[in-house]
């Protein structure tokens, strides 16, 4: 499948995928990108394989998905203002009073690979800051098929015990902790190396 810098489902809603894979590095000089942490225990490297430029369609080609797009957006936009409100309305008194078609799902304990749950409302979950008992609300979120208000009130640490995990897992997870470490601090020298050139020695 072709990506587009409009592309938005799947692994492609992440822009950090997105932007690595437009990045002159990728784009232009054809390497890999640097190793991206997306969370949840994923780690993923781009490389290009073809490279299309974009094109002018007709009009009429496009004319139903352009009134689609936009239908979209302005409802996206309605259900955000109801998302404020409603955020508004869960931090001031916990319920929700005057939005009564929000729809409520109570998933109890959700852990970061949970497959029945949204992997975008996965992510925002696993960066909000509890401190039960108070219920932390996170900001509206876009989805696909709407917008989510996340209300949480309790955090888990899971216990594992590390003689159950087979052993290739064991290294398998520390080789990627490696890559990641070996990644950031390849980044933090990028960000602080300085080139001098010393002219006296050109000739």
């Amino acid at each position: 499948d072709w990506l587009e810098r409009q592309s938005n489902s799947g692994i492609f809603a992440n822009e950090k995928v997105k932007n690595a894979a437009f990045s002159q590095e990728v784009l232009k000089e054809r390497i890999n990108s640097e190793l991206l942490d997306l969370g949840d225990n994923h780690v993923m490297v781009i490389r290009l394989s073809d490279y299309q430029d974009a094109t002018v369609r007709p009009l009429a080609n496009v004319r139903d998905a352009i009134q689609a797009q936009i239908k979209s957006e302005k409802l996206n936009q309605l259900l955000l203002k109801k998302a404020d409100k409603l955020v508004a309305e869960l931090k001031a008194s916990g319920e929700i009073k005057s939005i009564h078609d929000a729809k409520k799902i109570d998933k109890g304990m959700i852990t970061r690979g949970q497959a029945d749950v949204d992997q975008t409302i996965r992510q925002a979950l696993f960066k909000m800051t509890i401190t039960p008992p108070k219920k932390a609300v996170s900001k509206p979120i876009s989805l696909s098929n709407g917008v989510a208000v996340i209300v949480s009130d309790a955090i888990e640490t899971p216990k594992v015990d590390a003689s159950l995990i087979p052993e290739a897992d064991l290294q398998q997870a520390a080789q990627r902790e490696a890559m990641l470490e070996y990644s950031h601090w390849l980044n933090a020298l990028k960000a602080k190396s300085k080139i001098e050139i010393n002219k006296d020695s050109i000739q």
